[in-house]
């Protein structure tokens, strides 16, 4: 991997999807001193060497936007009858009778829920991927 000159410790790499990544210095001895940018400060305004690659593009048509237009135009935000809605659609979709499904207002939350029904706990091991969003290592700490 090639470091920079400005910055021994740091590294770029180039990930599989052809993306590049800039790493802040690992070791306090290749830190700036107090006249020059911090190392947070210079990793922050790194620009990458290629551009960003997105995860998935979002795929939204005339019909998504009409429905959530009308949602807001409706007055409920949140347990209103949308929600319960797509909430049995999905329960339909699973095929099974006796499933309850509850919507949430994000991923985090639904993990978050996810891990409290089937009775994870303090103390409990949790193995997760380690390339992932955040978010699914954080559900488990709270």
């Amino acid at each position: 991997m090639p470091t920079s000159s400005r910055w021994p410790c740091a590294t770029t790499c180039a990930s599989s999807a052809s993306t590049a990544v800039w790493r802040a210095p690992a070791c306090v001895a290749h830190a700036p001193n107090t006249s020059s940018p911090s190392a947070h400060e210079h990793a922050m305004s790194a620009q990458p060497l290629l551009p960003f690659l997105p995860f998935a593009l979002p795929d939204l048509g005339d019909d998504e936007i009409a429905e959530v237009v009308d949602t807001l135009k409706s007055g409920w935000i949140t347990t209103g009858p949308k929600a319960k809605r797509f909430e049995q659609a999905f329960a339909e979709f699973l095929g099974d009778p006796q499933i309850e499904c509850i919507a949430v207002n994000s991923a985090t939350a639904g993990l978050h829920l996810a891990l409290e029904a089937i009775g994870i706990g303090p103390g409990d091991e949790v193995i997760t991927t380690t390339h992932t969003f955040t978010a699914t290592a954080e559900v488990v700490r709270y």
